[in-house]
C-alpha cells in the first residue's frame, strides 16, 4: 500500500530528527496494532545508531575521498588506524573487516587538517558528531548559527568574495569535492 509505505517514512523521518535530541521515541503508526488498530513501538537512539552502523563504515573512503579532493591531508587519522587495525589483526578479527577502515586514496603534501564545522540539518544527529570526531581525531565545533541555514551563509560568502568584499576565503565549488556514492 503506498500510503502506508509513505506514512511509514514520514515516521521513521521524524523519529530522526527527534532521536537527535530525545534518547527515545515511541513510533505510533495508525495501522498493525492489536484488532487491525493503532502500533505503538518504542525506538532507541542506540537503535538507530546500531541500525546505520554498517552506513557509517561505509561512508569512510569516499569522506577520505572528500578531504583528498579539498587539499586536506587525514594522515595522523590514517597512523591511529593503523595500529588499530594491527590491534584487531591480533584478536583475530577477519581481515576483510580490517582493510574497509583505511581508505586506498592518500594526499601527497597536503594541508593538515585543524577544524571541522558541521552544517545541514543532519549534523545535529549525536552519531553524525561521532563519525566525524572518529575520523577526524577532532573535537566538531559547534555552528554559531542553524545548521541548516550554513548553505544560504555559504552563498552570500561566496557572492561577496566575487564582488571583491570578502578576501583570504576560498569556498570551493559543490563538484570539486563531490564523490559517487553508491546509493
Amino acid at each position: 500500500d503506498p500510503r502506508l509505505a509513505a506514512n511509514v517514512r514520514a515516521l521513521a523521518e521524524a523519529a530522526k530528527k527527534e532521536l537527535s535530541t530525545a534518547d527515545s521515541v515511541v513510533l505510533r503508526m495508525p495501522v498493525g496494532g492489536p484488532q487491525g488498530g493503532p502500533l505503538e513501538v518504542p525506538f532507541t537512539r542506540k537503535q538507530l545508531e546500531q541500525l546505520t552502523q554498517p552506513l557509517w563504515r561505509q561512508a569512510r573512503l569516499p569522506l577520505d575521498k572528500a578531504c583528498w579532493a579539498a587539499g586536506v591531508d587525514l594522515n595522523s587519522v590514517m597512523a591511529d588506524m593503523a595500529s588499530k587495525r594491527e590491534e584487531l589483526r591480533a584478536r583475530g578479527v577477519a581481515s576483510w573487516k580490517i582493510d574497509t577502515m583505511q581508505p586506498q586514496i592518500r594526499p601527497k603534501a597536503r594541508a593538515p587538517l585543524s577544524k571541522v564545522l558541521l552544517v545541514g540539518g543532519a549534523t545535529r544527529s549525536p552519531a553524525v558528531t561521532a563519525f566525524i570526531r572518529n575520523m577526524t581525531s577532532l573535537e566538531p565545533e559547534a555552528a554559531a548559527l542553524n545548521p541548516d541555514e550554513a548553505v544560504a551563509l555559504g552563498a552570500a560568502v561566496q557572492a561577496g568574495i566575487l564582488q571583491g568584499e570578502v578576501k583570504d576565503l576560498m569556498v570551493m565549488d559543490q563538484w570539486q569535492v563531490r564523490v559517487p556514492s553508491h546509493s
